[in-house]
């Protein structure tokens, strides 16, 4: 079943608050409590080390202290400090600071942490950057009764779900630190994810149980987030194949009545629509990607390759089966009203059946003479990833080997795509208008 995300011991109930700044602030000032409790309460040497990750250089760290949403730590404890660090943990980065031009506006820190030798003021952004006037008057109140410079560190909470992660998977139950620390460790990680402040790390169970239930708004704005984090790795990579066509991708409204999600890629401005293109559906069973040709345009082209071009398109199509386990799927649409359509599946057809000496030809024959004759007809050509697989090729929090598994697949559909797109002579083509 999916995850109840109330179990998680840092996550939180977020009332009935409707201005999004408000929504904001509150989730910025618990995940900054859940970081100081879990450094507050964890082992010291993991304290440390994260310490050190994000800059303290003191030969020793000990006495180390937290505190939240308090003013400062007092003049003589700030000039007592070899060691002063303004840290911004943000969602992005985003361009230099010039904290030099100091502003003498109040500010209250997010955070503080301080030991024998150092102090780190601590600011949280989880939406949205930094206000510069904030963080100049944090650089003074850091410099004011100061003999050493302020040093400025900035780091992602992407960088603080990853040195996290790192530790649970360098530990486990059975290690010196203990299941308590283990447990502390995954459920603060875990927090992370579920507010989104963490790039794609992988699909696990949890994701694609959603689409059983999908009866949870939590879970619905985590999978939405997570499908868009994915996406943009699968839209960088097709980018690369062919920057004129992969101008943007499209996510579909994922409501909670609905039982999968989906991405399209292509043109911008929703151009993409009419003519063939790719797209990527989320659903319980796994990842579905597959060539689209639905709109009247896109499908009157596959029709015309069918007329003017027959043997090309039969070896576009033989190229794109050859070595591949996909499915055929044609549908009729009817019309409704405005724009709505109902749609009747007619019949799948499976790859081999378009490769095998005794079935290509009948099996193509049919194919292109049902599309052919159908009014208004939505061809789609699918590949799909089984949920197991995709969670293990995106195991250990990078989605390398599954987005270039995706990857393999969307380039060989784009050939066949540039085929069904290409303007037949004399005629224009909707991409290059």
């Amino acid at each position: 079943m999916p995850v109840d995300f109330h179990h998680n011991i840092f996550y939180f109930y977020k009332g009935g608050q409707e201005d999004d700044n408000a929504k904001s602030r509150q989730l910025e000032d618990n995940t900054t409590k859940a970081l100081i409790n879990i450094l507050e309460n964890i082992d010291h040497k993991i304290t440390a080390k994260f310490l050190r990750h994000i800059g303290v250089i003191a030969s020793e760290i000990s006495n180390v202290n937290f505190c939240l949403q308090k003013n400062d730590i007092g003049t003589s404890a700030l000039q007592r400090k070899n060691e002063l660090i303004l840290l911004a943990i943000v969602q992005e980065k985003k361009k230099e600071l010039k904290l030099t031009d100091i502003d003498k506006h109040h500010s209250r820190p997010d955070a503080w942490i301080y030991g024998d030798s150092f102090a780190i003021l601590v600011e949280s952004k989880v939406v949205g950057y930094l206000d510069y006037s904030q963080m100049r008057a944090h650089y003074r109140k850091l410099s004011l009764n100061s003999i050493e410079a302020p040093v400025y560190n900035e780091i992602t909470w992407n960088e603080v779900h990853l040195f996290f992660k790192n530790e649970v998977n360098n530990h486990n139950e059975k290690s010196n630190i203990g299941p308590t620390n283990i447990f502390l460790l995954k459920q603060f990680t875990e927090y992370l994810d579920m507010c989104n402040l963490t790039d794609f790390n992988g699909f696990d169970s949890d994701f694609f149980d959603y689409f059983f239930a999908h009866d949870d708004e939590d879970s619905r704005l985590w999978v939405k987030k997570k499908i868009k984090s994915f996406s943009s790795h699968i839209y960088n990579k097709m980018s690369e194949i062919d920057s004129e066509f992969y101008q943007d991708y499209d996510q579909g409204q994922l409501k909670l009545k609905d039982n999968y999600s989906w991405v399209a890629f292509g043109p911008k401005n929703k151009e993409y629509r009419n003519l063939a293109h790719q797209t990527i559906r989320f659903n319980s069973q796994g990842l579905d990607i597959f060539i689209n040709v639905e709109l009247k345009k896109a499908t009157d082209n596959f029709k015309a390759k069918i007329v003017k071009y027959p043997e090309e398109l039969k070896q576009a199509i033989e190229n794109l089966c050859d070595g591949q386990n996909l499915t055929f799927l044609i549908e009729k649409r009817e019309y409704v009203v405005a724009s709505r359509y109902n749609y009747f599946k007619l019949f799948e057809l499976k790859s081999y059946s378009l490769t095998d000496s005794k079935l290509s030809d009948s099996s193509y024959n049919f194919l292109l003479s049902v599309v052919k004759d159908i009014d208004l007809p939505a061809i789609s050509i699918i590949e799909k990833i089984h949920r197991n697989d995709a969670i293990e090729a995106s195991s250990g929090g990078t989605p390398k080997k599954l987005v270039d598994k995706i990857l393999k697949i969307t380039t060989k559909f784009h050939e066949f795509i540039s085929f069904i797109n290409a303007p037949a002579p004399g005629d224009i083509s909707i991409h290059n208008k």
